[in-house]
Order: structure tokens, then sequence, then C-alpha cells
């Protein structure tokens, strides 16, 4: 019986799955897990919804995309109950690895699609939902799956509506788009699978709830994104920023995950690109913990954390040219188990602003404006590691001085402690623009700041650096630019 189920399964295409599909999905939708009718336009699926509440969809090839038609199909109003809590959704394959795109369009695509019930697939399943009106995950649902994608930006596909490049796609919202997909607290994603992924990509990104992946995991805030997997070293390009402002990006929950094996990379990205107005990348919370399991947080190879407001990532690290509208990364409180790098083109901040911080390895922070980690109010801010502040201020134009006089600050007031266990360094320099055809632009230095003051107390184990210094552009003509010094001061 098994062999002729494999049989039969192998003989499905795309245009008889579909029929199969629409039969299957005519039953009352009140006895359907997914509130919706489902029509298979890529690959091979079946779908079986004669168990209340229940959907089992067998998935027989590498990619296939499934159309969702919501039955609730009222113009307006809030979200759209896609998944309700008494509902179960298991996606299968037998061995092949497979993913799988539904794309869910509502009669109103502005309206969020919302899931309280359960999405469960087998270790080589990579699940995938879209919604152009964003993705509520709420309290009551739990995805247990080999990896998992939520968007609001619909994937591009090409002529014959393939949506994956070997390990590469892209994402693209409509012009304007402020769209959301978010986690509230108490929902739960599990993605355990040695080299998994859990992604989530629109043009706002709020994450709440508890997130667990054995690989990687990305939240990225912008318009249009173009991301490469590769063994957890991801690339993330966002070639059109978020038009949604304030806090685009922000993470209050858990996420969290197994540390890296011997050779292996284990990451997690968060990045938000601003389009025309400044943003802010926020990661903090009563609830807050982000990183790898700790046995694992000294390989700083292994495992980090990366979060950038207004670059891109390129082979697992922060690279390319910044953006030039402001965007600023606020770190609060919370548990930082691996290594944190943190890049902004405005203000990158670890402050204890509501409580304090644990990070229990290296902190690196840059900021095109300012570099800052501070601890007030009696909060404590603890790191077990190395801690670097930097500034990357350069001249705007040629024969001017550095864009922004850039400031590094480590301050402890009003009774907060500060305790680095490694090594302090702290770099506030500027440097002038190269010029081929005249003079060199000048760099201006920064100021680069320790204080204790009003009851506050740093204390720092290893050798502190600190420097302000400006560095002339170079010149293949008239001669270098100036270089002026700033201030360090403690």
């Amino acid at each position: 019986m098994s062999a002729a189920r494999r049989s039969s399964r192998a003989a499905f295409t795309g245009a008889s799955l579909t029929v199969i599909a629409a039969l299957l999905s005519a039953a009352p939708l009140r006895a359907a897990a997914f509130q919706g009718v489902p029509v298979v336009s890529l690959g091979g699926v079946s779908i079986d919804r004669s168990t209340p509440n229940v959907d089992n969809i067998f998935v027989g090839t590498s990619t296939a995309t499934i159309n969702w038609t919501p039955s609730d199909n009222a113009t307006g109003g809030g979200p759209i109950a896609f998944l309700g809590s008494n509902g179960t959704v298991n996606y299968f394959s037998g061995e092949q690895p497979y993913t799988v795109l539904n794309r869910i369009i509502a009669a109103d695509a502005s309206r969020v699609i919302s899931f309280d019930g359960r999405v469960n697939s087998d270790a080589v399943g990579a699940i995938w939902f879209y919604a152009p009106g964003g993705i509520l995950i709420g309290g009551k649902a739990s995805f247990n799956v080999g990896s998992l994608l939520l968007t609001a930006n619909d994937p591009v596909t090409d002529a014959n509506g393939e949506f994956l490049k070997g390990s590469s796609f892209s994402l693209a919202a409509a012009s304007g788009s402020t769209a959301a997909i978010t986690i509230d607290p108490g929902a739960r994603i599990a993605a355990l699978v040695t080299g998994s992924y859990v992604i989530a990509v629109a043009p706002r990104v709020d994450q709440g709830g508890a997130i667990d992946v054995n690989g990687a995991a990305a939240l990225v805030a912008g318009e249009a994104v173009n991301l490469t997997l590769n063994a957890g070293l991801f690339d993330i390009t966002v070639t059109t920023g978020t038009a949604a402002g304030g806090e685009v990006l922000r993470h209050t929950g858990t996420l969290t995950g197994a540390a890296a094996a011997a050779g292996a990379s284990h990451r997690i990205y968060l990045v938000a690109m601003p389009k025309n107005d400044a943003i802010t990348l926020y990661v903090g919370g009563a609830n807050s913990v982000l990183g790898f399991d700790i046995a694992g947080a000294a390989d700083v190879v292994g495992n980090a954390i990366i979060l950038s407001a207004g670059r891109n990532i390129a082979g697992g690290a922060i690279a390319g040219p910044p953006s030039q509208i402001r965007a600023d990364v606020t770190i609060d409180r919370g548990q930082y188990s691996s290594a944190l790098t943190a890049s902004s083109t405005g203000e990158t901040r670890a402050a204890s602003l509501t409580g304090g911080s644990d990070f229990a390895s290296n902190l690196d922070l840059t900021g095109r404006d300012r570099a800052e980690i501070s601890a007030f109010t009696g909060f404590t801010v603890k790191i077990s590691g190395n801690a670097s502040l930097s500034t990357t201020a350069r001249s705007p134009e040629l024969n001017d001085g550095a864009a922004r006089l850039g400031g590094t600050t480590l301050l402890a007031a009003d009774g907060g402690t500060l305790t680095i266990a490694g090594t302090l360094a702290l770099a506030a320099d500027g440097y002038g623009n190269a010029n081929s055809q005249g003079r060199g632009g000048t760099g201006t230095g920064g100021t680069a700041t320790i204080t204790a003051a009003r009851g506050g107390t740093i204390t720092v184990i290893g050798a502190t650096t600190a420097s302000a210094q400006g560095f002339g552009g170079n010149s293949n003509s008239i001669g270098a630019g100036d270089g002026i010094g700033g201030t360090v001061s403690v």
C-alpha cells in the first residue's frame, strides 16, 4: 500500500492538483483549518481537509506555490482570522526538501492576515507566507517547521512562476507600503533542524514572541530586499528602504537558538533601511533575549548578533555604502548571549533606558554620528567580553570638515554601574575625502569621553584606549587635506 501511495504522489502534476485542491476545499470552511480556498499555481501539491480543523498539505516538488483566497472578503475592518486557535495545518513531503510559498491575497489586499493556530512541517520543509497587507502571528499561535519565511513583500517570480534561484530570492512590496509583520507575545516559532532559518521581511517588523532557530534568523525592515542564504552567512541587500517611520524594526521578545557546531555559523540579523525619513531599530524590554546558547557565546566566529540600520549585509557581515538618511540603533535592557555588532548611519546606543543589560560576549558599536554605552538610574550594564565604540565621520565634500564631529561616550550616572571584563576601545576619528583633481578634504576628529557622574561607577578590567584623530584626505594633484585632532576626555 505504501509503495502504491508513493507512486500515485509522484504522478501528480500542477494542473491536476489544482483541480484536486479545489474539490477538497469545497467542504464547508468551518471544518477547515485555513479559512480560505486554495489554488495551486506552481509545483505538485495535494490538500486533505477531511478532518475537521486540520489541513494536511503534501508537497511533491522542490518548490510549490499555493494561492489562498480568504473566506472573509469584506472591505476594510480588522485582521482576517485565517487560522483560528483551534486549527492545525501540517505540511509534509516524505523525504524531498521543499519550499512552499503560500500567497494569501484578500479581496481587500490592505487587510492583515492573522494566525492563532498551529502550523507544522516535517524537517525538510521551508514554509513561506506572503500577505500584502501584513501578517499577525497571535499570542496563541505556534509554528514548528523546518524553516519559515513571513513577508509582506511579494516574492519576485520568473516567467515560470519560480520564486527561488538557487539559494537566492527577492521580495518587493508596493511602493510606499507600511505593512507589518507582527509577532505577538506568547507566539512561539521553532525551527530546530540544523541549518534552519526564520526570516521576517516587511516595511515594518515587530517581534515580541519567542523564536528558536538552529541556524540563522533575519528580521528586515525594507520595501525591496534581495536575500541569499549561505549556511548562516546571509547576504541581505535592501534596494529600497522602508517608507514607514519611527521604530520600523522592534525586537522585544526572545530570539535564541543552539550554539553553532565547530566550523558552522549561526547568526541573528536585524536590518533596517530608511527610504526618505529617519528610522530607528530598537532592541530591548523586560523580556528581551537575543543570542545563541550561552556555551557558545565566547565563539565570536560561530555565533553572532548583527544589528544594522542604514547598511546592508554581505557574507554575514555589515558591508556596502551607508544610506544618506539617518537610521539609529537603540539597544535597551535585555540578555545578549552572543557577540553583538551594531552599526548605524546615526546614533548607535546601548543604554539602560528601562533596565539593566547583560552582554555575555563582545560588544562592538559604530555610529556615523555617535556611539554610546551608558548605565543610568541604578541599573547595571555588564559586558563579559571586550567593548568597542567608534564613529565613521567623513567630510561631505572637498575642502570641507568632517560630515559630523563624531562622538563616542562611555557613561555611568545616577547610581548606574558599567562593568567591562575585557578591553575598552573608543575611536572618534574624522577622515577627509580623497580628491584626484584638487586638494584632499579636511579630516576633523570628534570627542571620545569616559564619564562617571552622580554616583555612577565604571570598571574596566582590561586595557583602555581612546582616540579622536583627524586624517586629511589624499590628493594626486594639489596636496593632501588637513588633519585636525579632536578631544579625549576622562
